[in-house]
């Protein structure tokens, strides 16, 4: 995982810009606000959804969240966005968004935006209906959940529990990943198992 301070380098690269012009629309048109923001994250909250959208420190990867902010655990990806917006067709995996240049992330976060302003309004309205659809999609595509793109969280969430010594979470995200960790995650996992308690 990378540092939760990046450099200047990162800065350059205008992630929080082009996220704050790419999703503002979340702001003036759902009543959402913006809760964190970062040259690697920037998180939006209505009273019921959140909206996340961070640059992976060491990837460079870009990863997209929602969910229902009574349901913290519940975690649905541009995967299944993607077909909640008609996008993409169900069960077909998309490889990780990587953006390395201004341009490529801008790009990036405005087709997005653009995907959830033409039909994410159920979404981001917190329809009961829209989030019961995003669990269908998901369900009807289990292998596709740990994936692709859901790797990179998978790891960023064991990462944060392994620092606040949280070692059950760190079991419950690498575990259903563990063929695709390298030995150094391999050694946090086995740690974590041997000092869950």
């Amino acid at each position: 995982m990378g540092t939760l301070n990046p450099g200047p380098e990162r800065e350059y690269l205008q992630f929080k810009n082009a996220a704050l012009d790419a999703l503002g629309f979340m702001v003036q048109d759902y009543g959402f606000r913006c809760t964190k923001i970062g040259p690697l994250i920037v998180r939006f909250e209505s009273e019921f959804v959140y909206f996340e959208v961070t640059h992976e420190p060491r990837s460079f990867e870009i990863d997209f969240s929602v969910g229902r902010i009574d349901k913290p655990d519940e975690r649905y990806t541009l995967s299944e966005l993607n077909v909640f917006v008609g996008y993409s067709e169900e069960g077909k995996t998309y490889p990780a968004l990587m953006a390395y240049k201004p341009e490529a992330i801008k790009e990036v976060l405005m087709q997005v935006g653009e995907r959830l302003k033409s039909k994410g309004g159920p979404i981001l309205q917190g329809r009961t209906e829209a989030f019961e659809k995003l669990e269908k999609i998901r369900s009807s595509a289990p292998n596709d959940y740990f994936n692709g793109v859901h790797v990179g969280r998978a790891k960023r969430i064991a990462e944060d529990a392994f620092r606040a010594k949280e070692y059950d979470k760190v079991v419950q995200a690498l575990e259903p990943i563990k063929g695709c960790l390298g030995q150094a995650e391999l050694k946090k996992l086995e740690y974590a198992i041997k000092h869950i308690g």
